[in-house]
Order: C-alpha cells, then sequence, then structure tokens
C-alpha cells in the first residue's frame, strides 16, 4: 500500500539551500537525487507534476484535476520546445 512520508528533515534539508521553500514533492526529489548521484554524467531529469495534497490530511479530492493540468503543462511544454530540445 502507498505510504505518506510526513517528515520534516527532508524538507529542513533542501531549505538551507532554497530559503523560500515551502515543501518537497518527495517522489520527484528521490527520483532527481537517484539521477544526479548515481551516474556520470548525471541523467537529465524534467519533473512537471500538479500537487494535489499535502502529506498531513491526504485525500484525492483533486487528484483528476491535477492529471489534467499536468498532462496539459506537459503537451504545452513539448510543443513550445520539441525542436530545441537536446534529446
Amino acid at each position: 500500500s502507498p505510504t505518506v512520508l510526513d517528515a520534516t528533515q527532508p524538507v529542513d534539508d533542501v531549505s538551507r539551500h532554497w530559503r523560500k521553500l515551502i515543501g518537497v514533492e518527495m517522489e520527484a526529489y528521490g527520483v532527481h537525487r537517484a539521477c544526479n548521484d548515481s551516474i556520470y554524467p548525471p541523467a537529465q531529469f524534467l519533473c512537471l507534476k500538479s500537487i494535489c495534497d499535502f502529506a498531513e490530511g491526504k485525500n484525492d479530492d483533486w487528484q483528476h484535476y491535477a492529471a489534467y493540468t499536468s498532462a496539459q503543462l506537459l503537451q504545452n511544454f513539448l510543443l513550445a520546445e520539441w525542436s530545441s530540445l537536446a534529446i
């Protein structure tokens, strides 16, 4: 079953470098760290995700809307930037 980590330490660690940080999307942060720390040169990573809840009081009320807005952002990004991406 999925687990939500409600811990302040990872956010505190990151916020030392970004003083205006108010939260971290933990799954994307984990993938970013894995891409950055596992191989050289680091794998490129892009996360386009809509946040639909917080760790405390988690529910799926906004899940479908968040999925829609994420997909729209990806589509708009690819349409605008596809020719300039170095893939």
